[in-house]
């Protein structure tokens, strides 16, 4: 995180806002300013894997690099040659700063850190990661998305990386 927040390139930007919120690269790198709605970052069913709309509720230091980024067009990250930023210019990002990990890699990072590290029920763990959870019946009761538990899970996650690496866990 320290040599992401070193470099001003959009897509340094891109991949510090994929691991805040531990979201997919695609869906990060094609964040548009109209789906930051109140404190979140929703994300239309068109841009997710599992076609369903998904609510990331953004941390206090997630909203503070949305605040911080210019707007220049429709996309929070957009691209030079493309509309936004590319997942394939983020990882060549990742590897010019001498990094061998993926972008998509630090969604694994986030579900290690949250089993190893916190108290976090996994299940809202999967959710933050826009898994599916529980089997047909327990999905068909479970209407909500338990946001308030996410957010404070999101807290927890952005806190943690800004004390790396002196921490292993909080």
């Amino acid at each position: 995180m320290s040599q992401l927040r070193q470099g001003d390139s959009v897509a340094a930007r891109a991949i510090e806002f994929a691991i805040l919120t531990a979201a997919r690269p695609r869906e990060a790198s094609g964040a548009r300013w109209s789906e930051i709605v109140d404190g979140l970052w929703v994300i239309p069913p068109e841009r997710t894997k599992c076609n369903r709309e998904h609510r990331v509720p953004l941390s206090t230091a997630a909203l503070a690099l949305v605040e911080r980024l210019p707007r220049i067009d429709e996309y929070l990250f957009p691209g030079n040659r493309s509309a936004s930023a590319q997942p394939s210019v983020m990882l060549a990002t990742l590897r010019s700063l001498g990094r061998t990990e993926t972008v998509h890699g630090f969604r694994s990072a986030f579900s290690t850190w949250a089993s190893e590290c916190t108290k976090h029920p996994d299940f809202i763990v999967e959710m933050a990661l826009a898994h599916t959870v529980g089997n047909a019946v327990q999905r068909a009761y479970q209407r909500s998305d338990l946001l308030e538990q996410r957010w404070k899970l999101m807290e927890d996650w952005a806190e943690y990386l800004t004390q790396l690496p002196k921490a292993r866990c909080l």
